[in-house]
């Protein structure tokens, strides 16, 4: 008799975590909150590669999410979108293990008179632009059908063993440019976390979620109403280092760059990688295109021995049936993040 799934280290971990961060968002406070966002690096990212990212949309929007229900590749493709429709995004706040490292770099003491964060009417343009490529990834996903689509997300192999050197380089820039603009990714062009801030927008449990603060956010929101809320609880801290540094709605200028240097300086940031990241999705998609026809061809190539073949079944040593246990491998390229399997799993 089969045994009922049991939860994995990725999955016990996760759940574990959000409890935390929910008992963290009744009283907010800034020790606890680091202490948490280096657990889910460490833990969540670098220990056990159970980042979401978006190989996880494609593979929820295609239908092709992990059926074991306890297994962190279903739980992060199917059960996630789950609690930030309930309890808002919290996930983003609190438990992305690479939005965590944005967050600890920009935390740094050498890091604050580095920031150059624009007011919030600058940025309200620019972080438009992660809705943008999530709706080009799922428009070039639906009509290539091509999982490639995804790699361009650092977000999909940043903590694989067997990243390529480019998706290094782009997370190293990534933490640079978060010295100077908090949660750079996050904030302005993270597909994933697009996909989960509309979720954001139906928070259902919204009447027992601790409310918000907009007006001291140091990250641009100016409503509650907004789907880009991290639900980082850092307007609710009370004296939150970046919050006094935060740039005021009206675009006061700090010493340094002026207000509207820091808005070009972010959409030129914000450009470049963009573009890196469209380039990078094409000529994933195209690869796995020439690929996939490369193997189609040799497979049509390929001569088979029906006469070895039905000796063998005849001697019984093959069968019709499939294997009862085994273990899936990880795509090739995808690490441990592709949204079927991963090392956790």
């Amino acid at each position: 008799r089969d045994r009922p799934a049991q939860p994995d280290r990725g999955t016990a971990v996760l759940a574990a975590l959000l409890a935390v961060a929910l008992v963290v968002r009744r009283r907010p406070s800034r020790r606890a909150r680091l202490a948490l966002l280096a657990v889910a690096a460490g833990v969540l990212g670098a220990a056990l590669n159970a980042q979401y990212s978006l190989t996880h949309v494609l593979a929820l929007g295609a239908l092709r999410v992990p059926p074991a229900a306890a297994r962190t590749g279903f739980v992060l493709a199917a059960a996630l979108p789950v609690a930030v429709l309930l309890l808002g995004n919290v996930y983003c706040g609190y438990l992305c293990p690479f939005g965590a490292l944005q967050e600890l770099a920009g935390s740094l003491r050498f890091a604050r008179p580095l920031r150059a964060d624009p007011d919030a009417r600058a940025w309200r343009p620019i972080r438009l632009v992660k809705y943008a490529l999530l709706a080009a990834v799922l428009i070039l996903f639906a009509l290539k059908g091509r999982p490639e689509a995804a790699e361009a997300d650092v977000l999909t192999t940043v903590f694989a063993r067997g990243r390529a050197p480019a998706v290094t380089l782009l997370a190293a820039g990534v933490l640079v440019l978060s010295l100077f603009f908090g949660r750079f990714w996050c904030r302005n062009l993270c597909p994933a976390g697009a996909f989960l801030a509309l979720l954001n927008g139906v928070h259902l449990l919204r009447r027992w979620i601790p409310a918000v603060h907009p007006g001291r956010c140091p990250y641009g929101v100016t409503d509650r109403r907004q789907l880009d809320c991290l639900c980082c609880d850092r307007c609710r801290e009370g004296g939150a280092p970046e919050a006094a540094a935060a740039p005021a709605p009206g675009g006061v200028a700090r010493p340094g760059l002026s207000a509207r240097q820091r808005a070009w300086a972010l959409a030129l940031a914000v450009g470049c990688v963009a573009a890196v990241f469209v380039a990078r999705t094409v000529e994933g998609v195209r690869h796995g295109e020439r690929a996939g026809g490369a193997a189609r061809g040799a497979a049509a190539l390929r001569s088979v021995d029906m006469a070895r073949l039905r000796a063998l079944i005849e001697r019984g040593a093959l069968s019709d049936r499939e294997a009862m246990h085994y273990t899936r491998l990880p795509e090739a390229g995808g690490g441990g993040n592709a949204g079927v399997e991963s090392p956790a799993d």
